[in-house]
């Protein structure tokens, strides 16, 4: 059977499981004896992540990365989870039985080895029976992709309504995704003159640029907040959220007349251009959560750092306004260990003036950060992504009066067209000169949607004629006769599904 490990570059949990297990010679002795191992990045092959985490989501209840699949040697899948500890673990006590134990990897590896050799029939009917499932799962029925898109705009905005945190922005619990979707869907229903969404717009976007989920320092944002507040975030910066959030910034500043929204979308774009533009013009795609072996470390500081580079007076009053202490502001995810640094934040409300006289600070704070040791740079350059970037900064040129926002679409958008587009066919990832794999319907749509946000910015015939040959691709080999779109061209490796879904994933 194989042991099929879904990640990402940048995903802290997989550098867990790879520290405590993969880089392990006692758990490669029992994997490599007993399993074929395969370890996929997720961000490259979406296709295989999407069939897979809808068996351990089937399986488990939920999902997330590291994505751990057992398969038969046919790919179907017969058991699966996500992060796992090397060595069992006592989860608690039952008042009989006495304690709880969670079996980790090395047992686990043993007994779905023992359960495959002795249990063989079991395993391959357990196995069938789920790849029916997620077969119907990703598939959607003729008719219901139309369907499911008629006349739900109204309930979406109910829905959304219904969910909003009016004490901390945002919709829904905890942890807290930057909703970019939501936010753009009810900044349009704005312009249309729908003005039911303004309060949880206008809160979202101040309480998420308020928080430590912004990185006040260097710009931009991290992954996603795990709590109510948007104070603790995940670390990580992925290219995709700072495109998407970008633009719903740009557009707070442009529907809702806020001023402070533009300085936020400009101090995105510019960290983009600093830090993650590759030699070749196309935009790269995350830069790690982790560095030194802990998560966060990069973006943390201390009272007296701070005073050493600002000086005691200004160094003081940073801290004040930012939520720097002495004894540290923040709690490890994990364990729960108050930590001694502290993540900068605004502890309460400034306007815009005041945010503004930070700025010289900030930079004085960043040109410090740039010495630190880096988290590790994701510098894979994804198609899809890119379109997402093309748009946004091509958008966000044309309406802020930044034509270097415009040159560097233009330049991306270049680098596409003569790198990734070869003979017709568009490729869906490169890295250090070479690009490769079939591109997915993300990347079609993406890229077509920058293209023409680039021609909406410049005028210049040659990305609509760049879109609309895209699009002619899109709809050759991506099409469904009933409706919608395979994510994967007509052409692409047999997998265990062709999926066709209505729904937008992660």
């Amino acid at each position: 059977p194989v042991f099929l490990s879904v990640g990402y570059s940048t995903c802290h949990w997989c550098h867990v499981m790879e520290r405590e297990s993969f880089e392990r010679d006692e758990v490669a002795a029992v994997l490599n004896a007993h399993f074929v191992p395969v370890k996929v990045d997720r961000e490259e092959r979406p296709d295989l992540d999407e069939i897979y985490m809808a068996a351990t989501q089937m399986l488990t209840g939920r999902g997330g990365w590291p994505m751990s699949v057992w398969l038969t040697p046919d790919a179907e899948p017969f058991f699966a989870g996500t992060y796992y500890p090397r060595e069992d673990r006592v989860v608690g006590r039952h008042p009989v039985d006495g304690p709880v134990v969670q079996p980790g990897f090395i047992t686990l590896l043993k007994r779905l080895s023992e359960f495959w050799e002795t249990q063989r029939d079991e395993a391959l009917e357990r196995a069938s029976d789920l790849s029916d499932a997620v077969r119907q799962h990703c598939q959607q029925a003729d008719g219901e992709v139309a369907a499911a898109l008629s006349g739900r705009l109204d309930s979406a905005v109910d829905e959304l309504e219904a969910a909003f945190d009016p004490e901390h922005g945002g919709f829904g619990g905890t942890p807290k995704f930057p909703p970019h979707g939501s936010l753009r869907l009810l900044l349009h229903l704005l312009e249309e003159g729908d003005v039911r969404g303004r309060e949880s717009v206008s809160r979202t976007l101040d309480a998420m640029a308020q928080g430590g989920l912004h990185d006040h320092v260097g710009g931009g944002f991290h992954r996603y907040s795990t709590d109510e507040r948007w104070f603790l975030p995940h670390f990580e910066k992925m290219l995709y959220d700072n495109a998407q959030l970008g633009r719903a910034y740009v557009d707070g500043w442009r529907v809702l007349e806020e001023p402070r929204h533009h300085l936020v979308a400009q101090r995105l774009y510019d960290w983009v251009l600093r830090e993650m533009v590759d030699e070749s013009g196309g935009f790269t795609s995350a830069l790690d959560a982790d560095s030194e072996g802990e998560e966060g470390t990069f973006y943390v500081w201390k009272p007296e750092e701070i005073v050493d580079i600002l000086g005691a007076e200004l160094g003081a009053a940073f801290c004040e306004t930012y939520g720097v202490s002495h004894g540290g502001n923040w709690r490890d995810e994990a364990s729960g260990e108050v930590m001694s640094t502290s993540i900068p934040h605004l502890a309460s409300p400034v306007d815009l003036e005041a945010w503004r006289e930070q700025i010289p600070a900030l930079e004085a704070l960043y040109e410090r950060r740039v010495a630190r040791i880096w988290p590790h740079h994701d510098d894979k350059v994804l198609t899809s992504w890119n379109g997402l970037m093309i748009a946004s900064m091509a958008y966000a040129g044309a309406q802020m009066e930044r034509p270097d926002y415009v040159a560097a679409a233009e330049r991306a958008a270049r680098f596409a067209r003569d790198t990734l587009w070869i003979d017709g066919r568009l490729l869906a990832t490169y890295r250090s000169g070479a690009a490769r794999l079939n591109a997915y319907l993300d990347d079609h749509a993406f890229l077509a949607d920058g293209l023409l946000e680039l021609y909406a910015a410049t005028g210049s015939d040659e990305w609509l004629v760049f879109a609309r040959a895209l699009v002619d691709v899109l709809l050759e080999r991506f099409g469904h006769p009933g409706g919608g779109f395979y994510f994967t061209a007509d052409d692409h490796e047999d997998l265990l599904v062709r999926s066709r879904s209505g729904i937008d994933r992660a």
